[in-house]
C-alpha cells in the first residue's frame, strides 16, 4: 500500500485508519507523523463530527412539523386529538397533568335485591386495588 503524498489525501487515510481502530502508534509509524500531530487530526475530525445528528435533525425539524400539523388536522376530523395534545403541551400553552396516584376509574359495586335494596349505611369498601388497562386483573 502506498502512502499518500497530499496532506489531505494523506489526513483521509489517517482518519480512515482511525474509524478502523488502528493504534495511534501504527499510524504514526506508517505515515512518519508525531503521536502529537496525529492526536490534532483526530480532534479536528471531532470537532466537525460533533453535532451531526443534532445539526441533520434540525434541518428535518420544518418538515416534521409540518407531518405534525397534518397530523392534528387529520386526528380532530376522527377525533383522535393526542397530536394537539402533544403541540400544546411543547408549545407551553398546556400543563401536562400530573398525579401521585395512578389514572383509573373507581368502581363500586353495590349488591342488593329487588324490593330490598342496599341503604349507604350498609355500603363498604371490603378490598381495593389499582386496575390498569395494562394488566388482566
Amino acid at each position: 500500500m502506498t502512502i499518500a503524498t497530499e496532506p489531505q489525501d494523506r489526513d483521509e487515510a489517517i482518519l480512515e485508519r482511525l474509524r478502523r481502530g488502528t493504534p495511534y502508534r501504527a499510524i504514526s509509524a506508517e505515515f512518519g507523523i508525531s503521536l502529537s500531530a496525529l492526536s490534532a487530526i483526530a480532534k479536528r475530525q471531532a470537532k466537525l463530527e460533533a453535532g451531526t445528528i443534532a445539526k441533520l435533525m434540525r434541518t428535518k425539524a420544518l418538515d416534521a412539523l409540518d407531518y405534525w400539523a397534518e397530523a392534528m388536522e387529520s386526528g380532530a376530523k376522527t377525533g383522535k386529538h393526542l397530536a394537539a395534545k402533544e403541540w400544546l403541551t411543547h408549545a407551553r400553552v398546556l400543563e401536562p397533568v400530573t398525579s401521585e396516584q395512578p389514572s383509573g376509574a373507581k368502581v363500586a359495586i353495590i349488591i342488593g335485591q329487588p324490593g330490598a335494596p342496599l341503604t349507604f349505611d350498609d355500603v363498604q369498601v371490603v378490598d381495593t386495588h389499582a386496575v390498569s388497562g395494562e394488566s388482566d386483573e
